[in-house]
């Protein structure tokens, strides 16, 4: 037989170029691939760097509202896009338009908050409305970089103190008046969550008020054993009104005749007063001097008349008597007590008095007192438990009322100080500090061996407050707060809070009093949209 031999020198050839082909596709591959990822991760990156940009559009918007913490109409002239007195260089409502930044622009915008820019039920009363009545606002930002775009939004607010549950320097043992190291018990805080709007916060320092000089008499407020003397130093002259830090009141040889005062009308426009008789008075301390003492509280057949300046048209001899000299009469204070003041039912939803004690403790036990209560302390600086300045205990009530018609059935009378129930500050004492040391004034309120304690309204401590069971209706800023018991609760109560302070009822605007961003609001919108024109809905 004869073998057969195949010739398979093409195959090779064949199987090589199978090879290149395959590598070739490969490659092509590989190479698609690297660059849809480097397109993907460029996309990416450009994505990344317009949220960035649309977030930077927040914070300049937030820090160009910065003066809307200082004017009574809010945001209102920036919605409204005009800001006068004093005028605003960014006015809005577009408060940026394609600023340059980086890799891309910006732009941001400020509306109300209204729909469709928030839900039904957190919107201002009177939607649709370019007037912000609420001090809360909605910011929409917008950026773009490369093939990047992206639109964020946040509800932004004027925070202070005064709108929280409870408010107490950060260095007040950890800060919120329900941290466990600075409650004894579990009292019931509403809200109780920190990053509530309303919920409890520490500032880095809080509102003080202001001081200043009775402008009717001087000469009444002094330490123990002080000369009358003439009118001198700081209360030489008729304009003394001064903020924190206050102007050597404790130096040696200063004047000490400062009281804790309300926002003087001729630095704050239209600041609340108690004028009468054809004449212009203002502040806690000439309040209450102005005020006749009722028989009840005072004694006597027609109880103590007041003090005014001479021309008021109501001075009858009788419940009202004039300054002879600058000085007030012996015996004509008012509603200015001095000494410890064991307080009886005063007033009522008709007439709610304002109440200024001077170098005492002031006691409110089972009855109930209409109004704002100034308790200065009696000065011995041992504060809380060593002392008390202020005991509210024992079936003890507190109430304030309005100036307005916030509160149905109510009326104004006789009051000064709205929306606080209670203000403990003494002007002759070291002021609290920054740092977070209080005065030492001590308020005590609520007792465990009785019910019903109760403050409805606002209270106010440049030094210590201990609470123990007991219902607070409002709000509590002080620079050290005890919260005790179980059965101590403490609700937020919008009447007081919106109407809250600082500069309408003696309290200057401090560093505690900023716009900001509430927590928890921050949104990425999934879709862009320009919203020069107006806000649109952020799905």
């Amino acid at each position: 037989m004869r073998a057969v031999v195949s010739n398979e020198r093409g195959s090779v050839l064949i199987i090589a170029v199978i090879a290149m082909l395959i590598l070739g596709v490969l490659s092509v591959s590989f190479a698609l691939l690297s660059n849809i990822e480097a397109t993907i991760g460029y996309n990416f990156k450009e994505q990344a760097q317009a949220e960035a940009l649309a977030e930077a559009g927040l914070d300049a918007a937030r820090a160009s509202l910065r003066p809307a913490a200082t004017r009574v109409d809010g945001f209102t002239c920036w919605l409204q896009g005009t800001c006068p007195n004093p005028p605003i260089t960014r006015n809005g409502p577009l408060l940026f338009s394609n600023v340059a930044l980086g890799a891309g622009t910006y732009w941001t915008r400020i509306d109300n908050d209204c729909g469709p820019l928030v839900p039904t039920a957190i919107q201002e009363a009177g939607c649709p409305t370019a007037a912000d009545g609420n001090q809360t606002a909605v910011l929409t930002a917008w950026g773009v970089a490369g093939k990047g775009k992206a639109r964020v939004r946040a509800i932004v607010a004027v925070d202070n103190p005064w709108k929280h549950v409870c408010s107490a320097h950060r260095a007040d043992n950890g800060g919120y008046c329900n941290t466990p190291s600075n409650a004894n018990g579990n009292p019931t805080l509403t809200p109780a969550d920190p990053h509530n709007p309303n919920g409890p916060r520490s500032f880095a320092d809080l509102p003080r008020p202001y001081l200043g000089c009775s402008r009717i008499d001087p000469t009444l407020h002094k330490w123990a054993g002080q000369p009358d003397g003439s009118q001198n130093g700081h209360c030489g002259s008729s304009s003394g009104m001064y903020t924190y830090p206050y102007p050597g009141h404790l130096a040696s040889g200063s004047d000490p005749r400062f009281v804790v005062m309300g926002a003087d009308p001729a630095v704050v426009s239209g600041a609340p007063h108690c004028n009468g008789g054809g004449r212009t008075y203002f502040g806690y301390f000439d309040c209450a001097l102005t005020t006749p003492c009722p028989a009840a509280v005072c004694g006597g057949l027609l109880g103590r008349p007041a003090c005014v300046s001479p021309g008021d048209t109501r001075i009858d001899g009788l419940t009202y008597v004039p300054t002879v000299g600058g000085k007030c009469p012996a015996g004509a204070t008012g509603m200015v007590l001095v000494g410890n003041q064991n307080l009886p039912d005063i007033g009522g939803q008709s007439a709610q008095y304002t109440i200024y004690v001077l170098n005492g403790t002031v006691t409110v036990q089972a009855h109930t007192v209409y109004g704002t209560v100034v308790a200065e302390g009696d000065s011995s600086n041992s504060g809380c438990p060593n002392a008390k300045d202020a005991e509210i205990k024992t079936t003890g009530v507190l109430w304030t009322g309005p100036n307005t018609a916030d509160l149905t059935g109510w009326s104004a009378s006789r009051q000064y100080g709205y929306p606080l129930a209670l203000l403990i500050y003494d002007p002759k004492l070291a002021d609290p500090t920054p740092s977070g040391t209080p005065q030492g004034t001590c308020a005590d309120m609520g007792s465990s061996g009785g019910g019903g304690t109760q403050i409805h309204g606002m209270v106010y401590s440049g030094g210590e407050v201990e609470f123990d069971p007991i219902l607070v209706d409002g709000t509590v800023v002080a620079f050290g707060i005890q919260t005790q018991s179980t059965s101590a609760t403490y609700n937020y109560n919008t009447i007081y809070g919106n109407a809250a302070s600082p500069a309408p009822t003696g309290f200057p605007v401090g560093d505690g009093t900023e716009v900001t961003i509430i927590r928890k609001s921050f949104i990425v919108c999934s879709t862009y949209h320009d919203d020069s024109a107006g806000g649109t809905a952020c799905p």
